[in-house]
């Protein structure tokens, strides 16, 4: 049994290496999450009271200009984007995705997500002085 295990991980790690893609599990709860680089796609239960949705919107998720901020949703179409009025720097959009959807980058693996609504937050890390900054690819 535990040979079983081992041989699934090293098989799901293999997939990682080669930047094969993957499916969010259609099985997840609330409160699961992948991870593509330095982004986290994290399954909600809905989307968050408060939030404002946005009308028009870029298909890429993590800000900036690099090839490492490239995470960007293959099409608008039948998704609804929120944005957080009081979002910190790793506070990213949350999307409600009404059709299958995939979640592009040249760098990293890309991710299939199936109909769903999603939080997007960025990865931190702490400094010499004990301050959180966003990570970057």
């Amino acid at each position: 049994m535990k040979s079983t295990i081992v041989e699934k991980v090293q098989k799901q790690a293999k997939k990682i290496a080669k930047r094969e893609t993957q499916r969010f599990p259609e099985a997840a709860a609330a409160g699961d999450a992948v991870r593509q680089g330095d982004v986290y796609i994290t399954l909600l239960a809905d989307a968050p009271a408060g939030y404002v949705r946005r009308k028009k919107w870029d298909r890429q998720l993590a800000p900036g200009e690099t090839q490492g901020s490239r995470h960007i949703i293959d099409s608008t179409a039948g998704v609804v984007c929120y944005l957080n009025p009081h979002a910190t720097e790793f506070d990213g959009p949350v999307l409600q995705i009404k059709q299958e959807r995939e979640i592009t980058h040249p760098e990293h693996g890309n991710w299939i997500l199936p109909p769903g609504v999603y939080g997007i937050s960025y990865q931190r890390t702490q400094d010499a002085l004990d301050q959180q900054r966003r990570v970057a690819d």
